[in-house]
């Protein structure tokens, strides 16, 4: 979906439609532009007619769908709730096949700007495949200037339309991360082996205009690489899942229920000043132009496939063969220096090579040492800025092969640790996020780091009582992250353990007017190259730490 066009096909500028400017001009970089350059495949829609029955067949994704959505009036009585829809698309026998099922939420995203009338239900909404928590679904709807976005937790039981397709599933963005080297300057970059495109990885925390934004990608040098570009729609839309769920916080700095939004170079209308964006936990909307939102720019990948950038040249890490005893010779590759080995019988791959023995159970527990922490806040806060003073004290007491005592979390030349807690409300979530922040002196100034430690309780998990707490793959409803920063506080090196557990919540105030909260626990360490027996530092955003002695 990613490398397929949107079907854009006029430039435009604040006010309306324009010549497409050249290069070095401003507004250039817009997605009709790349399209003309070959950048994406065009869009191919077909109707037929097949044993008496319309369909749409989309050429490029190799799906078909029924032309008319059920049901074809748009009153109540008419509707269906989603157990009927799913049941309807399993049985359906149309146009000769009987294969149909409900659709993802990616794929009625893919009808986006389709040159065929398949309108989502006229106004109705269409129902999804994707469950929403025990009684809800996801249900996707037209809105303002045909801007799709989907909404959470409708009810089952409501009736809306239902429009059944049939044929490949569209994959998955499958994101890798890696480091690469430039110009003697280290690059964070993502790269997506499915759609073949290079991400910015943290790209600046800040927001711009749809023109500056078009302007600083096509002017960025970054990891080795210039020619970056605005993502368009369908390049952005590759970050986000089939069932609904959002990848960026694999690109940027952004939990999945973070609602900052990120410019697209697709104009809404070419004689409209607006242009799209997406929200980054994957809803989209529109702007206006001279609004302000966050960036992240997009590289096509310039290596062939099985070859990684580097950051200077593409490069195989099983070139030459690496893979060492034990091994049957057949190397995986993954990222520029990273890549899997299969193993002769009775041994099984393990990092870096061949182990003899069975590969371990996922189940199978090997904590490294543990940490006891202890939190309690008399005021949780609902600002964003840091707040020392609402009476938050936050012990960690860490044991184990990662060092004894709070030198085990806590960064060199840190002149204090702070904690905080502060409410947050996002636009499809509340809670409580607690951290210890490191604090810095620099010429006789304090400077803030990141927080070294941080869990994360949603409101529906802050009760009295045991909650999971857990690392990776971080779905869980209690989140813990041990993190070690420079001692400028300015930038993540490396992940030092995993902490995967319980905890015991003891009080809980109402924390959405600043009430209190406090909670203890004994959490097990695990280190990233052998959480639960596996080497998972590949999988991480961030290299992984050694052990502290």
């Amino acid at each position: 979906m990613g490398r397929i066009c949107t079907g854009k096909n006029r430039c435009s500028d604040n006010s309306g439609q324009i010549d497409c400017p050249a290069e070095g001009e401003d507004f250039f970089g817009q997605d009709w532009q790349y399209a003309r350059l070959g950048f994406c495949a065009p869009r191919s829609f077909r109707a037929e007619t097949v044993s008496g029955d319309e369909i749409i067949i989309d050429d490029r994704l190799g799906l078909e769908w029924q032309r008319l959505h059920y049901p074809t009036s748009p009153t109540d009585i008419d509707r269906v709730d989603w157990y009927y829809a799913v049941d309807y698309c399993n049985d359906l026998v149309y146009a000769g096949h009987n294969d149909w099922r409900l659709p993802s939420v990616k794929e009625i995203f893919s009808l986006k700007y389709n040159p065929i009338d398949l309108a989502l239900g006229d106004g109705q909404g269409l129902w999804t495949s994707q469950e929403s928590g025990e009684d809800g679904a996801i249900v996707i709807f037209d809105s303002y200037y045909d801007s799709y976005y989907y909404k959470n937790n409708i009810s089952k039981d409501e009736l809306r339309a239902v429009r059944c397709v049939r044929g490949n599933k569209i994959p998955d963005a499958d994101l890798y991360s890696s480091t690469v080297t430039s110009g003697g300057s280290s690059y964070r970059i993502v790269t997506d082996s499915t759609t073949r495109l290079i991400w910015q990885k943290n790209p600046e925390d800040s927001t711009k205009t749809w023109k500056n934004a078009l302007s600083y990608c096509e002017n960025l040098e970054y990891a080795g690489l210039s020619n970056w570009r605005l993502p368009n729609n369908n390049e952005l839309m590759s970050l986000i899942n089939n069932n609904g769920s959002s990848n960026f916080p694999e690109i940027s700095e952004v939990t999945a229920s973070d609602s900052r939004k990120f410019w697209t170079s697709s104009s809404l209308y070419e004689t409209s000043g607006g242009a799209f964006a997406l929200y980054s936990f994957g809803s989209w909307t529109w702007d206006s132009k001279t609004g302000k939102n966050n960036v992240v720019c997009v590289h096509n990948d310039p290596c062939e496939e099985g070859k990684f950038w580097n950051g200077s040249e593409c490069v195989n890490p099983c070139e030459p063969n690496p893979c060492g005893e034990h091994s049957t010779g057949v190397c995986t590759a993954t990222a520029w220096n990273q890549f899997e080995c299969g193993c002769d019988d009775g041994y099984f791959w393990k990092g870096s090579e061949c182990y003899k023995g069975s590969a371990p159970d996922l189940n199978y527990s090997d904590p490294y040492g543990s940490i006891s922490i202890s939190f309690y806040a008399n005021q949780i806060r609902n600002e964003t800025d840091i707040d020392t003073n609402n009476g938050a004290n936050f012990g960690a007491f860490a044991t184990g092969i990662y060092g004894n005592g709070t030198t085990s979390v806590t960064p060199n030349d840190v002149y204090i640790m702070y904690s905080a807690a502060q409410y947050y409300d996002r636009s499809d979530s509340t809670g409580v996020e607690i951290y210890q922040i490191p604090v810095y002196e620099q010429n006789s100034q304090a400077i803030y780091g990141e927080p070294v430690l941080v869990i994360e309780i949603p409101a529906e998990s802050a009760t009295v009582g045991e909650h999971t707490v857990s690392s990776y793959p971080g779905n869980t409803p209690v989140q813990i992250k041990f993190v070690k920063y420079e001692s400028d506080g300015s930038e993540i090196i490396c992940y030092h353990a995993l902490g995967e557990g319980t905890i015991n919540i003891s009080e809980v105030g109402d924390i959405a007017n600043h009430g209190s909260l406090g909670f203890s626990g004994e959490i097990p360490l695990y280190s990233p190259k052998n959480y639960k027996g596996y080497d998972i530092s590949s999988l991480l955003d961030y290299p992984t730490c050694d052990p502290v002695e």
